[in-house]
């Protein structure tokens, strides 16, 4: 039986002050995927929590809270490659090569343990976007990238169809309460319901040590296709016309 990987952002048993004191009095004892917790993930971990107040940038809520992949960790070893079912091969068969080498470039080489590919959510949050439910859609970043205007977007649930007109963009209702399966997220601050069209705003006192989210790894995960491509592409055959077909019938 295969086990699920976990992301190193996932709480341990042990609560992180009691790994970093255990680091401290005998790091050989500890396994290397808890070593390489304790150093380079959990600082970056540190960071995203402390430019996100270690609130959810979405509810506004408190702990518990998530560090959440914008780029899935999972998929941290999906380079580009000439493999005909290469994740980033496919992207290309529908936008350009210049936008999909955008994303390239915000992700490697510097992989997922990156500040800019982080942000605080509560758990619900985080599994909704993890099931690309709703996107943080970059609007507007301050000269100084200390500020980031983000549109929160919910992705309303298409049913599939025998037949589809391909130049027929899926609409996005501006306003729209709610996302699939009657979800709902509310800011515990201002006692308002999450709708789409909602601006959200980030900041950080430091953008050299600790950015703001890339706004090219954003601008990805607004495109809910990607995300399909990813979990369907041993699915799919090497001509662009079958993937094209997958695509339009699932309305993305």
């Amino acid at each position: 039986m295969m086990r699920r990987e976990r992301s190193p952002d996932r709480e341990s048993g042990l609560g992180k002050g009691a790994w970093v004191l255990l680091a401290g009095q005998n790091k050989q004892r500890i396994g290397q995927v808890y070593y390489q917790y304790l150093n380079r993930p959990l600082l970056i971990s540190f960071k995203c929590r402390a430019r996100d107040n270690s609130e959810c940038v979405l509810t506004k809520m408190g702990e518990p809270i998530d560090v959440a992949h914008l780029y899935p960790y999972s998929m941290r070893n999906d380079r580009p490659s000439a493999d005909p079912l290469n994740i980033w091969r496919m992207m290309r068969v529908f936008w350009s090569d210049s936008r999909v080498q955008a994303w390239e470039d915000a992700i490697f080489p510097n992989g997922t343990e990156v500040v800019q590919n982080l942000v605080c959510l509560s758990p619900n949050c985080h599994r909704y976007h993890g099931a690309a439910r709703f996107a943080l859609k970059p609007l507007e970043l301050s000269a100084d990238k200390r500020r980031l205007k983000l549109e929160f977007v919910w992705f309303p649930l298409h049913k599939n169809s025998s037949s589809v007109d391909i130049f027929e963009c899926p609409s996005m209702p501006h306003g729209l309460s709610h996302g699939p399966n009657k979800i709902e997220l509310w800011n515990v601050e201002t006692h308002q319901i999450l709708r789409s069209g909602d601006e959200i705003w980030l900041e950080t006192d430091d953008p050299l040590s600790i950015p703001l989210p890339d706004w090219r790894i954003l601008n990805m995960q607004c495109c809910r296709g990607w995300r399909l491509l990813a979990e369907r592409r041993k699915q799919i055959t090497t001509s662009s016309i079958a993937i094209r077909n997958l695509m339009t019938r699932l309305q993305f």
